[in-house]
């Protein structure tokens, strides 16, 4: 008995060691849906049922300020350390002046508010449901900008006053992009060739963002949004937030297979795209960071984690940046699956590869992979919903390299 605690105490000292996501105690178990930092030390967190947090030490401590609503709140933006807003459900908007000590109700009505954006302490944009966007010129009173458009509106992100985009779309439908250069008066919309809603936009200057959203895709443009292009995540996951330090780094946050959190963290501007240990099951909503190594996510029952190094354990390092010895399939996870499962690989070079999987009578069902690749480890999920339960077979080509595994898919 005394070997077997001295087991399981090394095992939580070691994944306490290597985990560089560290859970902050929120004191709530609602869904936290949006965080804001204005400096290393202060920062909000907005959540279901009207829940606004505070912290002044970087997050070891979070306290309860009263938003004055129970509406769910789904997206907070700060000027400086007094003025901020935040956006919900039932067309919710509310605005501090004192850092939150006191909340103004500025709007409510009948359609909700999904993403707020300020670019100076009186110019803003607030995005939500049915099309709608609102706009302020002097942070209380709003009025309605026309979208053209009655699909839901998910983010917007500005660069300055005039040049800004909205991202969006219904669940199953492809994404809608809109961009403006002229403050919101017209928004010209672009339909994505993504299969899915797009749940977040971010921007590091006038040409270059990325957007992400359902089935774990990511896409970017490096005109300012004339042209988009798929990013190779190959992950199992819905992703509902996406952040850039800088033109190459980046983190992507949301759940992987249904329930596990997950973030994805790039270093090469998103041409590819590893998993981090985020070291929670709970659904991840947004991701934020103030600089290039400090940052913090926050998700379901309470879930608040901060990084101070970029979230990279040295497991992680050696897993994601020394090249294998050698090619290697491994064994998809969960197994059996339904409806979603992982598939993880390796390649010891940099090569033209294909994974694609084939139903007991050897006729081919998906094309999961089919590209030049660097050398590295990678994932990709195999996620077929109109496919009948039953064996599978999947296999890694690159060369005269064949390896083939079975996977069981359970209805």
């Amino acid at each position: 008995m005394k070997v077997m605690f001295t087991f399981f105490l090394s095992i939580l000292i070691l994944s306490r060691i290597n985990a560089q996501w560290i859970p902050q105690n929120s004191g709530t178990t609602n869904s936290l849906t949006d965080v804001y930092f204005i400096d290393g030390g202060t920062g909000w967190v907005v959540g279901s049922f009207g829940i606004i947090l505070k912290t002044v030490d970087g997050g070891t401590t979070w306290y309860s300020q009263t938003s004055g609503v129970t509406n769910h709140l789904t997206s907070i933006y700060f000027i400086d350390e007094n003025t901020g807003w935040a956006v919900g459900h039932n067309r919710t908007i509310l605005r501090t002046t004192d850092g939150g000590s006191n909340w103004s109700i500025l709007l409510s009505g009948s359609y909700s508010l999904s993403s707020v954006f300020f670019v100076d302490d009186s110019t803003g944009w607030a995005v939500g449901s049915g099309g709608n966007i609102l706009k302020t010129t002097n942070g209380n009173y709003w009025s309605q900008q026309a979208s053209g458009t009655t699909v839901d509106l998910r983010s917007v992100y500005f660069i300055n006053e005039n040049i800004g985009w909205i991202v969006g779309g219904q669940i199953y439908d492809p994404g809608i992009i809109l961009r403006t250069t002229n403050g919101g008066t017209d928004w010209t919309s672009t339909i994505s060739d993504t299969i899915g809603y797009l749940a977040s936009v971010f921007f590091i200057d006038e040409d270059i963002g990325w957007a992400a959203g359902q089935y774990g895709t990511i896409i970017k443009t490096v005109d300012g949004g004339t042209d988009w292009f798929t990013q190779s995540i190959s992950q199992a996951a819905n992703l509902n937030s996406i952040w850039f330090t800088d033109a190459n780094t980046g983190y992507a946050v949301g759940q992987a297979a249904g329930i596990y959190g997950t973030i994805l963290k790039t270093t090469d501007g998103g041409t590819d795209w590893f998993i981090q240990t985020a070291g929670t099951i709970n659904t991840i909503n947004s991701v934020f960071f103030i600089d290039a190594l400090t940052g913090w996510v926050v998700g379901y029952n309470g879930t608040i984690l901060k990084t101070t190094n970029g979230g990279v354990t040295s497991l992680e390092e050696d897993k994601n940046q020394t090249h294998p010895d050698n090619y290697h399939l491994e064994q998809n996870y969960p197994n059996p699956f339904n409806p979603a499962t992982i598939i993880s690989y390796q390649l010891p070079v940099a090569a033209n590869i294909s994974i694609k999987v084939y139903d007991v009578l050897g006729s081919e069902v998906a094309t999961l992979v089919d590209e030049h690749k660097p050398a590295g480890n990678y994932e990709v999920e195999f996620n077929e919903p109109y496919l009948s339960s039953g064996i599978y077979f999947y296999k890694l080509q690159s060369g005269s390299f064949i390896e083939t595994k079975k996977m069981v898919l359970i209805r």
